[in-house]
């Protein structure tokens, strides 16, 4: 059973310090969890489903982190079809409770999206320097979901690969 978005309401609490700085937060984060929800109902693909938004907190934040060069839309297709094979296999995963898996669900998605929405943001508006940060924020997502620098990561037909 999927309950209603928590994930951006719980960060704001955690990362605002005033009641203004936490709605503002939340309202971001909302609005990113939104985005992805709205693009995943016009193109049909399911909600909920954790290994499609681990592939998009990868390919977000590679995209970022690379300035727009990849992966393309087959690499991003077959990293996904090996991350579903290796939760379906993992122990820890298939313990997970429904509303851990809606809580890694909307983290996953509630991140990528904060660090896209900053990068494309600050991009439009000239602010390079905020860019950088929002890159090096990507980078940091990825070297610490994935345990390897930023450098082996790559994506090819067979998906991501770690070399």
């Amino acid at each position: 059973m999927v309950r209603p978005a928590f994930v951006p309401q719980q960060l704001a609490a955690r990362l605002g310090k005033t009641p203004q700085e936490r709605r503002e937060i939340e309202a971001v984060l909302t609005k990113c969890l939104r985005f992805y929800t709205d693009n995943a109902r016009q193109k049909g693909v399911p909600l909920n489903d954790v290994a499609r938004a681990l592939n998009y907190f990868i390919s977000t934040n590679y995209y970022v982190y690379s300035l727009g060069s990849g992966p393309t839309q087959n690499e991003m297709d077959a990293t996904r079809a090996v991350i579903r094979v290796n939760m379906a296999q993992d122990p820890t995963f298939r313990r997970m409770s429904d509303r851990q898996k809606q809580e890694a669900y909307e983290t996953l998605i509630v991140l990528a999206g904060f660090v896209d929405l900053g990068f494309g943001t600050a991009r439009q508006s000239g602010n390079e320097s905020a860019a950088a940060s929002f890159r090096e924020m990507a980078k940091h997502n990825l070297e610490t979901l994935l345990g390897t620098p930023v450098e082996k990561i790559h994506f090819t037909s067979e998906g991501l690969a770690l070399n």
